[in-house]
C-alpha cells in the first residue's frame, strides 16, 4: 500500500458547495443512501454538514483532504 497524501485550503463558501445532494450520486452506492430520507431530514443533514464544515474552518480556509491510497496486488504464481 502506497499513500500519496495531498490537500488544499479551500474557502466556507466552496466547501458548502460540496454538498452531496441527491442528484449526485455515492460511487458504489445505489440507490443513493440519502435518497430514502425525508425532505426534513435531507435539510437536518445539510445544515449538520454546514456546522461541522464552520467548526473545521481555520484562518487559511477549510483543509481539502485528497489522500490517495494505492493498493498493489499480483496474482499469485501456481
Amino acid at each position: 500500500i502506497k499513500v500519496e497524501q495531498d490537500g488544499n485550503y479551500i474557502s466556507l463558501e466552496s466547501a458548502k458547495k460540496m454538498w452531496a445532494g441527491k442528484s449526485h450520486p455515492a460511487p458504489g452506492q445505489y440507490p443513493h443512501p440519502l435518497s430514502k430520507l425525508s425532505t426534513e431530514e435531507l435539510n437536518q443533514a445539510k445544515l449538520e454538514f454546514e456546522n461541522e464544515l464552520k467548526s473545521l474552518q481555520t484562518d487559511q480556509g477549510i483543509w481539502n483532504d485528497i489522500t490517495t491510497f494505492y493498493i498493489y496486488g499480483r496474482k499469485p504464481k501456481v
